[in-house]
């Protein structure tokens, strides 16, 4: 290929129809022209390359705490030790966590199959005469099935159960993971993205 050919495949594609378009009628002198015309120069490296936009600054950290599991966008924290259920959400709350809420089947599943043999309080209570209702005050809807005539609500082998709350058992602790606390800041600056899944 030529220099003449390599120089005319590198303008854009407006600027080669109408060279050619001018070649043909003879007017080889008005297609340099245009093509001089239509195709910017480039004479600094700089031009050629966009500036990138600085990427927003999040803190570095790591998705979940040191012995935290994440899992979607939560971080749970599993007790070996074993404490009532008020002092197992003291302990949830010092590390600015609650014993656990469970909004899905899948989160069941995966919380079922991580805790072991051992049964676990989740942050399920009630009064007594009152309806069931999470450590964050959200009203339970019933979505599963709780057994027993207790007050607090934890997880045996196979389902939720209820108890009095002095009794001591090992508890599940959860809250937010980076990536959902990153999505929460960022729709409070981006009401626009906060749909964004």
């Amino acid at each position: 290929m030529g220099a003449g050919q390599e120089h005319l495949s590198s303008a854009p594609t407006g600027t080669l129809l109408q060279a050619g378009e001018a070649g043909k009628t003879g007017k080889t002198g008005n297609a340099g022209r245009a093509r001089s015309k239509r195709r910017p120069q480039l004479r600094n490296p700089e031009d050629t390359v966009e500036k990138a936009k600085p990427l927003p600054e999040f803190p570095i950290a790591a998705p979940c705490p040191d012995d935290w599991i994440g899992f979607r966008e939560k971080c749970y924290y599993f007790s070996e030790d074993t404490r009532n259920w008020t002092s197992s959400q003291s302990f949830c709350s010092s590390r600015s966590a609650s014993l656990t809420g469970i909004d899905t089947q899948r989160e069941m599943d995966l919380l079922l199959r991580h805790k072991g043999p051992s049964d676990h309080w989740i942050g399920l209570s009630r009064e007594p005469g009152q309806d069931w209702k999470w450590t964050n005050g959200t009203k339970f809807t019933g979505w599963f099935e709780v057994k027993g005539r207790g007050e607090c609500a934890y997880l045996n082998d196979e389902r939720v159960s209820s108890a009095r709350s002095y009794t001591d058992r090992r508890w599940i602790c959860s809250k937010p993971g980076f990536y959902a606390q990153r999505r929460k800041n960022a729709s409070k600056d981006h009401p626009q993205n906060s749909q964004i899944e």
